[in-house]
């Protein structure tokens, strides 16, 4: 169906001229809300590299009944489609995809299984009509729920809470290491090397913990109460979760979103993300869970209270405006202008373009996708227009550089004086006056 989305103001194109000389505007679609509507969840959202649709999953209400689909919106962002995902029996759902849209994976109440949670299943999402099990461990606790998907397979827990798995169509189910410790799956890498969640091998309870050609690791973790990886960037250079804490001189305790990153299987960059509070601005620590990350280190959640959020490392006052952590909406406005029809209340997803760094997310509370938008990592450096030999001032020796230019049809953002993408006769005026003017 056809569908009606918020665009944000042109003017955020203009500031990309000045983050890169060879910027082409035609490169960036603009960014956009698409409002879903009623009765959707969203559960992830992934990214076809062909097509450039997006391609995300979670659940529709149909006659009081929440269906498992997977939904498609068009490269232009215009045309919003669906379909059911057919499970191995009832109770089905869709948990994740993977980041280039290929393989979803979920659970459903096969016949086999036990419990309403029932057996890990996974789509392909060319094929929602033909779902696969994955099976089980073991013919006692047939539980098996699939919490993430790369193109190559899924990972999840055996056994309800037992056994992190990995599985794939030709090796079938491989239970992780985790030295007859209680583990869980949550996230997977692009290429199914490096898996996320949770064991009781580390930690008081449950421990932050990663697996990768090594085996089993535990993620940094100060407190040593309780943590959980929740989510793992398809490069696998960020880890993303949330850390249990106890202060004790306010008595203050739950659970702060976490960024591990340094990657190379190390992760030895501990994140305990802050937020500043709205009536001080003192930043405090950000009560909530990171549920994940984007390749260039974006990292989106739910706080405890019920808000999303967004961060990024360049949130420190200083390479941005932001300081701490944001909430998405406040952040979404400040950069793009873009107004959400009502406050979020998780971001379940992001994937990011790899050619033009573009970042598309996946809300609920409206259920909502939030599309091409494009980031500023660091402050735009200024640009002193008409500068064109870059010698620091506006002369008669930028004459020439700037004709070379405009006779190539070359691009130059200090020779482009009126602002129009482009170095033509128009911008000669323009370039007039400003040496008339010094």
């Amino acid at each position: 169906m056809k569908i009606k989305t918020i665009g944000s103001p042109c003017l955020i194109y203009i500031f990309l001229f000045f983050v890169s000389s060879t910027f082409n505007p035609n490169c960036f679609a603009q960014s956009s809300v698409t409002n879903l509507g009623d009765g959707i969840n969203l559960a992830d959202i992934g990214l076809d590299p062909i097509t450039n649709e997006l391609v995300f999953v979670g659940s529709e209400v149909e006659s009081g009944v929440d269906v498992a689909k997977v939904f498609r919106l068009s490269s232009d962002r215009t045309t919003l489609s669906s379909d059911t995902l057919v499970g191995l029996g009832p109770n089905t759902v869709a948990t994740g995809i993977s980041p280039d849209a290929v393989r979803i994976s979920g659970h459903s109440e096969s016949p086999a299984s036990i419990d309403q949670l029932g057996e890990g299943t996974t789509w392909l999402a060319s094929s929602p009509e033909a779902p696969t099990g994955v099976g089980f461990s073991n013919g006692i606790t047939r539980i098996s729920p699939a919490s993430a998907s790369w193109n190559g397979g899924v990972v999840g827990t055996d056994g309800g809470a037992d056994n992190a798995y990995s599985w794939t169509p030709e090796g079938g189910m491989e239970i992780l290491p985790d030295v007859s410790s209680l583990s869980t799956a949550f996230g997977v890498s692009a290429d199914g090397g490096l898996i996320a969640g949770v064991s009781t091998q580390f930690g008081a309870t449950n421990g932050a913990a990663f697996w990768d050609d090594s085996g089993i690791n535990p993620l940094a973790d100060p407190f040593g109460i309780s943590g959980v990886a929740n989510a793992v960037s398809p490069n696998a250079e960020f880890i993303g979760g949330g850390i249990d804490f106890f202060n004790p001189g306010t008595f203050e305790t739950g659970s702060q979103a976490t960024v591990w990153s340094g990657g190379n299987g190390a992760f030895g960059i501990l994140n305990l993300l802050q937020i500043q509070d709205p009536d001080t601005l003192v930043l405090k620590p950000l009560l909530g869970q990171v549920n994940d990350v984007s390749n260039s280190g974006y990292a989106i959640g739910e706080t405890a209270d019920g808000r999303g959020f967004i961060w990024h490392e360049s949130f420190d006052g200083a390479a941005t405006d932001f300081f701490g952590a944001q909430i998405f909406d406040d952040w979404l406005f400040e950069t793009e202008g873009l107004l959400l029809p009502s406050p979020s209340t998780s971001i379940v997803g992001i994937a990011e373009d790899a050619d033009t760094g573009a970042l598309h997310f996946a809300v609920n509370g409206p259920a909502v996708i939030v599309s091409d938008v494009q980031p500023f990592l660091l402050a735009p450096p200024l640009v002193l227009l008409g500068d064109v030999n870059l010698d620091g001032e506006v002369t008669f020796l930028d004459i020439s550089p700037f004709i070379a230019i405009l006779s190539t049809a070359g691009f130059q953002v200090e020779a482009d004086i009126d602002l129009d993408a482009a170095v033509t006769f128009l911008d000669i005026a323009p370039l007039i006056a400003i040496l008339a003017d010094q």
